[in-house]
């Protein structure tokens, strides 16, 4: 493994595992908040194995002790978040030329959250790692190997995205309206510039208590909600939808790449004392100009506590 991606990888780890431990180098002055994550997959979806195919995000949130909840600077909340992708052309073994190349990404970053009353931001930076030196190539390749799925080929894997490092700076405002006592409407706008340069709109209907008591995170690829530090009980429906303009991206060339984006998702969410559910489905439109149709991406959480 080459040495600059390993010890980024083992940068990852150490930091995951001080965070766990609760390092006061990490936290001092702040008040751990919680973790949250989220995996998606299309196999949870439409059932097929391609395009955006799998993603898991995972976030740690620690916030400065006493803050006002209201009213919350940037810096006073932290956030490392940590996510791997994986991108494949629609056939692992017989691809169309005109398809997409197999992509993995990992990425590890810093971002702050603030408010002020109903608007609430985001603002972070990520390293974005790509090509074959990530190792999700040979991960899928054992996975597809122990599940009896068809291997990515030789030629999949000999045309992926090449070897790189994207920093990626990104950012969001939502603005949270109260329709009555059980529903919210979310609209929000966002930005990023770096692996993908996009701008995107669009808006999260919550009815039930999901993300009341804690923090919204946004998954990237499929712009599913999921919390950290959220204590709120009982069952939320959450739907939402969104559209983005693409002006250049990585992980597709400028002759292929379609610059409008859509993407329209419903999920449910159960809380109880003991046990956390969520799955979620979101529909993605086509991303690049030879794309045969669209997609429905599936998301899952699972948590207990004993």
């Amino acid at each position: 493994m080459p040495f600059r991606i390993r010890t980024f990888l083992s940068t990852i780890a150490i930091s995951i595992y001080q965070i766990l431990q609760g390092n006061p180098a990490f936290t001092q002055g702040y008040e751990y908040v919680g973790q949250g994550r989220l995996f998606s997959n299309d196999l949870f979806g439409d059932g097929d194995d391609r395009w955006r195919t799998g993603a898991y995000s995972l976030s740690f949130l620690w916030g400065r002790a006493g803050q006002d909840k209201v009213q919350r600077r940037p810096g006073e909340v932290i956030e490392l978040r940590l996510r791997s992708e994986l991108i494949t052309p629609e056939s692992l073994t017989n691809p169309d030329p005109d398809d997409r190349r197999y992509a993995g990404m990992l990425s590890a970053g810093l971002h702050t959250h603030f408010r002020q009353q109903a608007v609430e931001g985001r603002l972070g930076l990520d390293l974005v790692v790509t090509g074959p030196q990530t190792r999700l190539d040979r991960l899928q390749t054992r996975t597809h190997r122990l599940v009896g799925l068809p291997l990515p080929s030789d030629a999949v894997l000999d045309a992926q995205i090449a070897d790189g490092f994207h920093p990626t700076l990104s950012g969001d405002l939502a603005w949270q309206t109260q329709l009555s006592d059980t529903m919210r409407l979310r609209p929000f706008a966002e930005w990023q510039v770096g692996v993908e340069w996009l701008v995107r709109m669009g808006a999260d209907l919550i009815i039930g208590d999901f993300g009341r008591e804690g923090f919204m995170l946004r998954d990237p690829s499929v712009g599913q909600l999921y919390t950290a530090g959220d204590g709120a009980r009982g069952l939320s429906l959450i739907a939402g939808a969104d559209t983005a303009y693409v002006g250049r991206s990585v992980l597709l060339p400028g002759d292929q790449l379609r610059r409008d984006r859509h993407r329209a998702r419903i999920g449910l969410s159960w809380r109880g004392k003991r046990t956390r559910a969520f799955y979620g489905a979101t529909w993605l439109s086509p991303e690049f100009t030879g794309q045969s149709g669209s997609q429905i991406v599936g998301s899952v959480k699972l948590g207990f506590t004993f």
